[in-house]
C-alpha cells in the first residue's frame, strides 16, 4: 500500500466499501470488523494514509518535510543532468516550483483520497481538513509570492477564485 501505484485504486476501494456498507455505516456500526479481508485492507488503508499524510500536518512540519522531499528530487535530477539523461518528472530544479508542485499534489493526489478516507473516518474529518485546507492555501500563497508582479496580478483572481471553489466543495468535512 506504499507503491502510489495503487493510490488511485485505494480511493475506488473506499468507494465500493462505502456504497457496500453504507446501511452500517450510518449506524455508526465498524465495517472493518466483519471479515479478514476487511481488516487487511483498513491496514492497508492507514499505512497508505500514513505514508502521504504530510499535508494533514501542521504548516511547520509539513513545509520543512515537502521541501526535504523536493530536494531530494532535485539532487535525482542533478544526478540525471550530469549523466545525460532526461530529468525526471519534478526533479528539475531550474523548472520547478515547490509551492506549484504542492499545490498539484494536493489538488490532484489527496483530494481525492481525502474526501473517501474522510467520508469512511468522519471523526477524523474536522481536524485533518482543516491542516489539508490551510496547508493548500499557504502553498498557493508562496507560489503567488514567487511570480513576477505583472503575472501576479493576473493570476490572482482565478487562483483565489478555484481555491475558494475547492474549499466549498470540501466545506462538508470543517463540520463537526
Amino acid at each position: 500500500m506504499t507503491d502510489n501505484s495503487n493510490h488511485f485504486k485505494c480511493i475506488n476501494d473506499m468507494k465500493v466499501m462505502l456504497e457496500v456498507h453504507s446501511v452500517s455505516i450510518k449506524r455508526g456500526q465498524s465495517i472493518f470488523a466483519d471479515t479478514e479481508k476487511n481488516r487487511k485492507f483498513l491496514c492497508g488503508l492507514l499505512l497508505h494514509m500514513a505514508d502521504i499524510s504530510n499535508p494533514f500536518r501542521q504548516w511547520e512540519a509539513s513545509s520543512k518535510a515537502a521541501n526535504k522531499i523536493m530536494n531530494e528530487f532535485f539532487l535525482q535530477g542533478d544526478k540525471e543532468k550530469e549523466r545525460g539523461m532526461k530529468i525526471s518528472m519534478l526533479c528539475d530544479r531550474s523548472k520547478e516550483s515547490i509551492p506549484k508542485s504542492q499545490m498539484g499534489f494536493i489538488d490532484f493526489f489527496i483530494t481525492p483520497f481525502a474526501e473517501q478516507f474522510l467520508r469512511l473516518f468522519g471523526e477524523l474529518a474536522p481536524v485533518l481538513w482543516q491542516e489539508l485546507e490551510s496547508n493548500r492555501e499557504q502553498w498557493q500563497e508562496a507560489y503567488m509570492e514567487e511570480l513576477p508582479l505583472q503575472e501576479r496580478k493576473d493570476k490572482e483572481p482565478g487562483m483565489k477564485a478555484r481555491f475558494i471553489s475547492w474549499k466549498t466543495k470540501f466545506s462538508k468535512f470543517t463540520k463537526t
